[in-house]
């Protein structure tokens, strides 16, 4: 911020060079989008895909549990192209591949993980904590201690 009690020289200058920054950022084309075209999208999404898809597949299978990996590697890599097949749908350009892809990896990955369907469930052997009948008679009569 360019302080009232600097001199008339150096305002100037600072709101100049302000204005430059301005005029530097890079400013979207205007007229038509470049992706009018559904032929136009698939020929960048494969060439995207060409260039790219060996880096996505490893970004997901580190991202992934170790044990996860030969499981779901494939199909989380197959569901980040799909999402970047939407973002290009719906109007968005692809200004650097690599890191909007990197980005597309690592969120599915962790999507995956936050979904109910893969929440790691134990299945418990009844046999281990002794006969059924026991622990059956155990919660009986808690129950009635409680209703005492």
């Amino acid at each position: 911020m360019i302080s009232m009690n600097a001199p008339a020289a150096a305002r100037e200058v600072l709101a100049a060079d302000h204005d430059k920054t301005k005029d530097e950022l890079p400013k979207r084309p205007r007229g038509p989008h470049p992706y009018l075209n559904e032929q136009a999208l698939a020929a960048d999404l494969a060439e995207i895909y060409a260039n790219q898809h060996v880096r996505v597949l490893g970004i997901v299978a580190r991202t992934l549990r170790p044990e996860d990996r030969a499981a779901y590697a494939e199909d989380l890599a197959q569901d980040v192209w799909l999402m970047v097949w939407q973002y290009l749908l719906r109007g968005n350009e692809i200004l650097r591949p690599p890191g909007l892809l990197a980005v597309f990896a690592r969120r599915r990955v962790y999507a995956h993980y936050k979904s109910a369907r893969i929440r790691r469930e134990m299945a418990v052997d009844p046999q281990q904590y002794g006969p059924l009948d026991r622990v059956c008679a155990e919660l009986a009569a808690i129950g009635t201690e409680d209703a005492r």
